[in-house]
C-alpha cells in the first residue's frame, strides 16, 4: 500500500480552459511556450510558498524550462539552493520548438540562446533545456536510453544526450498490477492468467461484438489491437501506408487513439 500525496492545480481559464491539452486536431496552440511556461514558474512557486521539495521531477518539453528557471532565473533565490531535478523524457520526437523571440514573453535570459543553452537550429527547444540543465535524466526504459544517443533515433540531441550519458538511465515504465491486473480488472468480459489463457478469448470476443464483427468469420481471423497516440512519431504513418495489404488479410483491425486529424480519418473509415 501506499499514500497519496497532495495534489495543485494552476487555475489559469485564459491559458488552460481548452479543448485540448496542446492543441486541436489543426495543429499546437500557437501560445504553448507561455501555457507551459507559466506552468513550470508555477511549479517554482509551489516549492516556495507550499513546501520545499528534495527533486523536481519534470517530464517532458512541457516542464523542460523549470530546470533552466531554476538554473538561472531564481538563482539567487535561497529557497532554491539544494533541490535537484529530474527530467524524464517519455518521446525525445516533441521538442517544444518555438521561435527565439518566445525568450522575451517567458522571462528567459536571451544569453541564454546559445548551443551549449536554450538554442537547437535557430530556435527554443524547451526539450534541451531540460536535458542541459537538469541534474539527472531519465528515459521510460534501458533501451530507449541507448536508442535516443543515435543519429536515428536522436532527432538531432543524440550529441547533447551522448556528452550527459553519465546522469542519463532508463527506468522501466511501471503499472500499478492491483488495478491493472488481467485477473481480477472488473473492466474485462473475462479473467485470464499466464496460467490459464482461455479469458483471452473471451474477450477477443466481446471486443469483435462491439464493433459489430459477430460473423463466425470474424472470431476465428486473427486481430490486431492497436492503442496509440495517432501521429507519424508514433508511426500512425507506417500503418497508413499499408492500409490497403492490410486490408487484403484476413484479420481484423481495432485502432484506439486520437491525434492528427488525416490518421483519425483513416482509422474511423
Amino acid at each position: 500500500m501506499y499514500q497519496i500525496g497532495n495534489y495543485y492545480f494552476l487555475d489559469c481559464p485564459e491559458l488552460y480552459d481548452r479543448d485540448g491539452l496542446y492543441g486541436t486536431a489543426r495543429g499546437d496552440y500557437p501560445d504553448n511556450h507561455i501555457r507551459f511556461a507559466v506552468l513550470s514558474r508555477a511549479a517554482l512557486e509551489v516549492a516556495r510558498r507550499i513546501f520545499r521539495p528534495q527533486v523536481i521531477h519534470c517530464h517532458d518539453w512541457q516542464s523542460g524550462m523549470v530546470a533552466a528557471y531554476l538554473r538561472n532565473a531564481v538563482q539567487g533565490d535561497p529557497t532554491f539552493i539544494g533541490i535537484k531535478t529530474l527530467f524524464t523524457i517519455h518521446n525525445l520526437g516533441y521538442q517544444g520548438l518555438f521561435p527565439k523571440s518566445a525568450l522575451a514573453e517567458i522571462g528567459i535570459d536571451p544569453a541564454l540562446f546559445h548551443p551549449e543553452g536554450v538554442e537547437f537550429f535557430g530556435k527554443v527547444s524547451f526539450m534541451k533545456a531540460g536535458i542541459v540543465y537538469s541534474d539527472a535524466l531519465s528515459t521510460v526504459s534501458k533501451a530507449y536510453a541507448r536508442e535516443i544517443q543515435t543519429p536515428e533515433y536522436g532527432f538531432g540531441l543524440d550529441g547533447l544526450l551522448r556528452r550527459r550519458s553519465d546522469v542519463l538511465n532508463g527506468i522501466v515504465n511501471g503499472v500499478d498490477y492491483s488495478t491493472w491486473n488481467p485477473e481480477s480488472d472488473p473492466n474485462l468480459a473475462a479473467h485470464y492468467s499466464a496460467a490459464d489463457l482461455s479469458g483471452k478469448r473471451k474477450c477477443k470476443q466481446a471486443l469483435l461484438r462491439e464493433f459489430g464483427l459477430t460473423s463466425e468469420a470474424a472470431q476465428a481471423r486473427p486481430m490486431i489491437g492497436i492503442v496509440s497516440r495517432l501521429a507519424s512519431q508514433k508511426g500512425a504513418d507506417l500503418i497508413a501506408g499499408i492500409g490497403e495489404d492490410l486490408a487484403k488479410e484476413d484479420l481484423s483491425l481495432v485502432a484506439l487513439g486520437s491525434g492528427d486529424a488525416k490518421y483519425e480519418s483513416c482509422c474511423s473509415t
